[in-house]
């Protein structure tokens, strides 16, 4: 590793002086994009940056003054890459690293710095190349995009922050975008006590990108809290979903679209889907309970039962009941060989019935393969359209 690394990883360095590697890039513009070598480490921090190092060691002020000197030193599409560039060390396939993001954006996110991401994107040529739902910031190995990666690590505060919401700014990221000096599009009043992405921010519903990983593929941030098990950010995302029906009194009535949610939507990552699955863990099995916002998944599955779910259910196993009988039937009667004139028409009759329903079953069955495949088409689309950029 670079010499810079192990200075910059000194986690309990003091503050109130920038430590010597704040101060030697000046001499070196592209110091900042250098990254851990493979001769002595063997690939385990391969693509490792000494701002992955700060991020990790929340060092947000020595980390803001070097965005400040990347962003004057270095050109726009360099900068790009400094910030888009992946830890893919095998250092980094363990947890919980490898819920981080791998690039510094993610990094950033899942450890809630707030002031290196605002100082970035106080530049406007980046500005107007990067935002944070580009792909160039998901991570090869998970498909997370900073968004993602903030939900991973349990940042609502942060998640609010990178949907482009004004959130509180505190003491430490005011005192680092001091030290960075960010340019501000509004009054001082307002840009010292609030903070706002605007326009770079992350879409609401962007999905994971398609990785080797297929669990992680494809998820809403609502939808990756519900795998990872983490109730606290489900909950925070899904009351930011509500919307107020009408207020008497106490009593409150909100309704919610159900995009994400239902398990009628076409990607077969939704909630009702994650939640129901027999390989969730327990803590995503316990959305189910009153406990987590009053019952809301378990009426959502009784209505659903009660409206259609459960007629449905009763007909297709009434059909399969309907079929083994008849062939059951059948079997023995021909085993027993007493059929008669009238019996024989009988067992024609019979044959009918049975081939009837499993041409029925067969149409079933047929539904769902065509159901299948439509979604594994849409999956093979998707990762054409990524290969493509």
């Amino acid at each position: 590793a670079p010499l810079s690394h192990l200075n910059l990883s000194r986690a309990n360095a003091p503050t109130s002086t920038p430590p010597p590697p704040t101060q030697r890039p000046h001499a070196r513009p592209t110091h900042p994009v250098s990254t851990h070598t493979q001769r002595h480490t063997a690939g385990v921090f391969a693509g490792e940056l000494g701002l992955h190092v700060l991020v990790v060691n929340q060092r947000q002020r020595e980390l803001s003054i070097l965005i400040k000197l990347a962003l004057e030193s270095l050109t726009t599409e360099e900068v790009i890459t400094m910030v888009s560039t992946q830890a893919r060390g095998i250092f980094f396939d363990g947890v919980p690293m490898r819920f981080y993001g791998s690039t510094l954006l993610g990094y950033c996110a899942a450890f809630g710095l707030r002031a290196p991401i605002a100082l970035l994107f106080s530049n406007e040529g980046v500005r107007r190349s990067l935002n944070l739902s580009d792909p160039r910031l998901a991570c090869s190995r998970t498909g997370f995009l900073p968004l993602h990666a903030a939900v991973a690590n349990g940042r609502p505060d942060m998640f609010d922050y990178l949907i482009g919401r004004i959130v509180p700014l505190d003491d430490e990221c005011r005192h680092a975008m001091r030290l960075g000096q960010a340019e501000s599009k509004t009054d001082d009043k307002w840009s010292q006590r609030y903070i706002c992405l605007e326009d770079s921010a992350a879409e609401y519903h962007h999905r994971t990108t398609l990785t080797a990983n297929a669990e992680l593929s494809l998820l809403t941030p609502l939808q990756l809290s519900a795998k990872l098990g983490d109730q606290r950010m489900a909950r925070h995302i899904l009351r930011d979903r509500l919307i107020l029906n009408w207020k008497w009194g106490p009593i409150t009535s909100y309704r919610m679209e159900l995009t994400e949610i239902d398990s009628a939507g076409e990607h077969g990552n939704d909630l009702m889907e994650i939640v129901a699955s027999l390989s969730a863990n327990s803590r995503t099995q316990e959305l189910l309970l009153d406990s987590f916002m009053q019952g809301f998944m378990h009426e959502l599955f009784l209505s659903k039962w009660k409206r259609f779910a459960g007629r449905i259910y009763y007909y297709l196993r009434a059909i399969d009941v309907l079929y083994m009988l008849t062939i059951l039937y059948q079997g023995f009667d021909l085993k027993n060989d007493t059929a008669t004139g009238n019996d024989a028409e009988a067992q024609k009759w019979l044959t009918y019935l049975s081939l009837s329903l499993a041409l029925v079953l067969t149409a079933i069955e047929l539904a769902s393969i065509v159901l299948k495949w439509r979604n594994d088409t849409h999956i093979r689309s998707k990762r054409e359209k990524l290969k493509q950029m």
